[in-house]
């Protein structure tokens, strides 16, 4: 459901163009039984050099990665609630998701990213858009944390507590 074939078949349509413009794209996650098939999936595709699998990681190590990173790619067909996408807007990354992510609207409206529709055509569009985009990279890390900050814990508790006296009355 994460649509890891749909953002590899997107990443191998453009791969040229990704060459040429230094992309990469690491996968953070746990190492399952799949994870070798994966590997064959990238090197049949003649992506490896473009996608690393880099397994799980926790803690500081996770941190770093994040920061050190330039987007956030979720390219689910579903998704409940993204807190791994929030997560990572709240450290200034700005996202390139799906609609099937449940955030893509959000992810527009405060351009803190790009939503491309659950096709491999749309996730290559969106690619190519974000690396046009790339001056916009500072602007749109603003703004995703501007976007993370409505789903903070006090935020969200300050909401219903008003709800709740609005009931009440």
């Amino acid at each position: 459901h994460k649509g890891l074939d749909l953002l590899f078949d997107a990443i191998e349509e453009i791969s040229d163009e990704l060459r040429n413009n230094n992309f990469s794209l690491d996968i953070y996650g746990p190492k399952r039984l799949d994870y070798n098939n994966v590997i064959e999936i990238l090197k049949n595709k003649k992506i490896e050099d473009i996608v690393k699998l880099k397994g799980e990681i926790l803690g500081n190590e996770k941190k770093n990665a994040i920061l050190g990173s330039d987007v956030f790619f979720l390219t689910s067909r579903f998704e409940g609630h993204p807190m791994g996408l929030i997560e990572a807007l709240a450290y200034g990354l700005p996202g390139l998701v799906t609609t099937g992510c449940n955030m893509g609207a959000e992810v527009e409206q405060y351009k803190a990213g790009w939503c491309s529709n659950i096709t491999k055509q749309g996730i290559s569009q969106s690619i190519l858009k974000m690396i046009r985009d790339k001056d916009l990279i500072n602007e749109y890390s603003k703004n995703a944390i501007s976007l993370a900050s409505i789903y903070r814990w006090d935020t969200l508790a300050y909401a219903l507590h008003k709800s709740i006296e609005k009931l009440i009355k």
